[in-house]
């Protein structure tokens, strides 16, 4: 493909991409005559800039072989050199230092398993983190900076190629329920200096991905682990304030917006669309119950969460199959979905009817609580050389991205990282 002409024209925002210089350094600009690989690409599709202006954002269009510069309600034309179609998410496209338990280091390729970060706001708590009866850890980059921090650079030290700000429960209408509103914006900033902070201080030179989360979080009613009705914003507001959080996280420095414990389809279209709307890569973690009759449906918290951890007036809203949730979400335009924040046991199960219905990057990272559903039992904690077999059981099923969420650990994280086969393996084809 020779030069492309430079010229003007609206298109869709897509996705976006990162850039790294011949040195492997990022750019945070992109001036004439840089080198572009769009990120899940081989060096081989990469993009020339064209243009006299510098490129501080980039965007995929739906067109194969062309990249977009965003503008307003402009883009500019990059010259690209595949015609082959690309998805966005951390930089696959060059060599990564990836740290193991031994201090051993490997290089990583073009469609390796990525490694998630583990739980974030459960890990506060558990080495001694400020945490909020109702806010849980949306307050903590403020009130406890340091432990945030120490999180985020002990995921790094295990091996995480992506870190997730701690940005899950820090709402407008959360922060609001504890006396916080008029610092949603400090806190959300804080949250992603943490993350960058940490990597600068554990892993300057390697290419780590920093995610923001959102999601569909209420205060909790205190003593419970459950929404407090008082403080349930209606559509207008979650929207609002979704595209709030969206816009700050993206202006802050993310590289990719998560989507955590999305479980229905009217709330996580919401927290989609304002993310979407960003133009940063969107990775749609789905959370999953099993019924008795062992159909997969949206994750119910009366039947996941101990007895006494609900309040017995809290009425449960009927839950959709999951096979409904996927086709809704795939609409809205993710670049990776996933099964996250489900026992392991339903997890195995959502990813096969992940499995059967997208055929883009799929992640997965369940929790590891002791809290048997079905018995209604607890149960030890699943241990970190367990955890670690389960994904790689996972991953060798053709899982692309693999982390933890609730009750995971770094030493599940670290313990996982030793067990991953350095690509994923062949994913099951649909089954009808």
């Amino acid at each position: 493909m020779g030069w492309i002409q430079r010229r003007r024209f609206a298109a869709p925002n897509i996705g976006s991409c990162l850039a790294y210089g011949a040195t492997g350094a990022r750019l945070n600009q992109y001036a004439p005559g840089d080198a572009v690989w769009p990120t899940g690409a081989s060096e081989e599709r990469l993009a020339i800039v064209v243009g006299e202006e510098a490129c501080p954002t980039m965007a995929l269009s739906s067109a194969p072989g062309i990249i977009w510069r965003r503008t307003g309600q402009t883009r500019k034309l990059y010259r690209y050199y595949s015609p082959s179609a690309f998805w966005t998410g951390p930089s696959l496209h060059r060599i990564r230092q990836r740290r193991k338990t031994n201090d051993s280091r490997r290089q990583t390729r073009p469609g390796d398993a990525i490694v998630l970060d583990g739980a974030i706001g459960s890990e506060i708590d558990r080495i001694g983190g400020k945490m909020d009866e109702a806010a849980w850890c949306g307050l903590a980059n403020l009130t406890d900076p340091d432990t945030v921090r120490r999180v985020h650079e002990s995921y790094l030290e295990a091996g995480a190629d992506v870190i997730t700000a701690n940005t899950f429960a820090s709402c407008r209408h959360v922060l609001e329920a504890v006396g916080y509103g008029d610092q949603t914006v400090s806190n959300i900033r804080r949250a992603v200096e943490l993350a960058r902070e940490a990597l600068d201080r554990v892993a300057p030179d390697r290419p780590v991905a920093v995610a923001g989360s959102m999601s569909n979080h209420v205060a909790w009613l205190p003593g419970t682990v459950g929404p407090d009705p008082a403080y349930e914003p209606s559509p207008q507001k979650q929207a609002a304030n979704y595209r709030e959080m969206a816009d700050v996280l993206a202006e802050a420095g993310c590289d990719l917006l998560v989507m955590e414990m999305m479980t229905d389809i009217e709330n996580a279209s919401r927290t989609m669309e304002a993310a979407v709307a960003t133009g940063l890569p969107v990775w749609t973690g789905i959370s999953t119950s099993r019924r008795p009759d062992d159909k997969m449906v949206g994750w119910n918290i009366v039947w996941e969460e101990a007895d006494g951890r609900v309040s017995e007036d809290y009425e449960q809203a009927a839950t959709k199959p999951l096979e409904t949730i996927i086709d809704a979400l795939y609409a809205l335009g993710p670049q990776a979905v996933g099964i996250m924040h489900s026992s392991m046991p339903s997890t195995t199960l959502g990813l096969e009817v992940l499995f059967d219905r997208w055929s883009g990057p799929v992640m997965a990272y369940p929790e590891a609580t002791g809290f048997d559903a079905e018995t209604r039992q607890n149960r030890r904690t699943v241990p970190p050389d367990e955890y670690a077999g389960y994904c790689r059981g996972w991953v060798d099923g053709g899982v692309q991205i693999i982390g933890g969420c609730c009750g995971t650990t770094v030493h599940h994280i670290r313990a996982m990282v030793d067990r991953l086969p350095a690509r994923p393996g062949s994913r099951p084809g649909p089954t009808s």
